[in-house]
């Protein structure tokens, strides 16, 4: 039987190194984030003092998010993979703000999610759109205030116990200048664009107040990357999100799907491209 204990710094190359064979987004930065901002939510289980799975957490109020669960294939059908969803979901439960868990399963894992407890929400799309010649973006990526863009978020969420301040204040320090606003007066939506492991890009989040804003936002992100490989993750329910891909060059990969267990939130209405599995 394995043994679970919390993710620390020194597990990081570890974890980095499950998601890179499994070609997620989650590099480095992404851990250490998850660590600094929920130190006691992230665990690796280990057999005979080898490591031999992770899973991680993060909590934005009565919604809490689980991913990346990676079991390397070798140590796959031995139970590593429920125990460590189980160790989560307790610990998680232990936190009595917490109404709600989502999750984008992969496929192979949704019938244990199932058995667990979690629900079908929606289909978490996956788009991904090759190199093409565009011209230059409406929009240049800026140096921004993270309070304002961390205001902005919140009013696009709409549910008011659901916020992600901490989250976002640490994604934008650590990819300022890499964000797109957009608005007149006042800013009604804003996009991030980041590398990942493997030379490719993600788009993600994108908020906007409305489908003008968002297919402009988008655009310019794609045009001032036209040479590049980039990927973006869609909530099936918003048929503009998805519309604005397929009218932009993107094309259909591999989805997930997204869950819940407890009280089902519906917050996605203004969400245009979500930035991964664990954080939503």
């Amino acid at each position: 039987m394995s043994k679970i204990k919390i993710m620390t710094q020194n597990d990081v190359d570890f974890a980095v190194g499950l998601t890179n064979v499994e070609k997620w987004a989650n590099g480095k930065d992404d851990f250490e984030r998850l660590i600094k901002l929920n130190p006691d939510g992230n665990f690796v289980a280990f057999e005979n003092d080898k490591r031999v799975g992770i899973i991680a957490s993060a909590i934005f109020g009565k919604l809490a998010f689980v991913g990346n669960l990676i079991v390397p294939q070798k140590y796959r059908g031995k139970g590593i993979g429920r125990g460590l969803m189980e160790y989560v979901l307790k610990y998680l439960g232990q936190h009595k703000k917490v109404s709600t868990i989502e999750l984008d399963g992969d496929f192979p894992a949704v019938e244990l999610y199932r058995k667990l407890g979690f629900r079908d929400k929606y289909f978490s799309f996956r788009f991904c759109r090759k190199p093409a010649d565009c011209s230059t973006g409406e929009i240049e990526a800026s140096i921004v205030d993270p309070a304002k863009i961390i205001e902005l978020d919140n009013k696009l969420i709409v549910v008011p116990e659901v916020s992600r301040d901490k989250f976002l204040t640490e994604f934008i320090n650590l990819h300022n200048g890499q964000v797109y606003v957009t608005g007149d007066s006042k800013s009604s939506g804003y996009s991030v664009v980041r590398q990942c492991f493997g030379d490719y890009y993600v788009i993600g989040p994108t908020m906007a107040k409305n489908p003008k804003d968002a297919k402009l936002l988008i655009k310019s992100i794609i045009n001032n990357y036209s040479s590049e490989v980039i990927y973006v993750g869609v909530p099936e329910i918003n048929r503009d999100a998805v519309n604005i891909m397929l009218n932009n060059g993107f094309h259909y990969e591999q989805p997930s799907l997204r869950m819940y267990l407890g009280e089902k939130i519906d917050y996605e209405k203004n969400i245009y491209t979500i930035i991964s599995g664990d954080v939503g």
